[in-house]
């Protein structure tokens, strides 16, 4: 069983026959007052988040220091495609995705603040990113993720993603793990 973090991996997702307002529905009813905006990089909120979120990992590694190969990776220059979750005027969420090659995302910045895990949010943000990577005409995402992130894997994982050898920059890092989901 995953950690309680990981609840979102329960959810069943939003099928061809859920229209968003369903979605959005049954979302009050499970007690969240979420709404989801499709922005870019340079949005305040998903800007908040993302450095919220590499606050987290230096934290997490000791320092920004401990990551400094790893920075580069993270930068929002190339997201032109973002979902933001937001709890009235307070965004608790984000993902988004860039170009990576050919028909090919890559999704990354996939974050829910610690206070409003457990509600789905990681999972809905998670199916508004890949729809509109599939309505962009990619055909394929893929996605790195620490090997430690038990929750992630499994939120990951129960969405369809499959473990693939790392790629790209992340090729030769144990501490990595790569995974892909065909859109199309």
């Amino acid at each position: 069983m995953l950690p309680s973090d990981a609840r979102d991996a329960g959810y069943h997702g939003v099928t061809g026959d859920q229209s968003r307002a369903s979605v959005q529905s049954e979302l009050n009813q499970a007690g969240d007052d979420v709404e989801y905006r499709h922005t870019d990089g340079t949005d305040g909120g998903f800007v908040a988040l993302s450095q919220e979120l590499e606050d987290h990992f230096n934290a997490l590694a000791g320092g920004q220091a401990n990551r400094q190969g790893l920075a580069r990776l993270n930068t929002l220059e190339h997201i032109h495609d973002a979902v933001v979750a937001y709890d009235g005027d307070m965004p608790v969420g984000c993902a988004s995705f860039r170009a990576y090659e050919g028909d090919v995302a890559e999704i990354k910045r996939v974050y829910v603040r610690p206070a409003h895990r457990g509600k789905r949010i990681g999972r809905e943000l998670m199916g508004q990113i890949e729809s509109r990577a599939k309505d962009k005409g990619y055909r394929k995402v893929i996605l790195e993720t620490g090997r430690q992130f038990a929750a992630a894997v499994g939120l990951y994982e129960s969405l369809g993603y499959k473990v693939i050898a790392n790629y790209g920059e992340y090729a030769a890092r144990d501490a990595s793990c790569c995974f892909e989901k065909m859109l199309i």
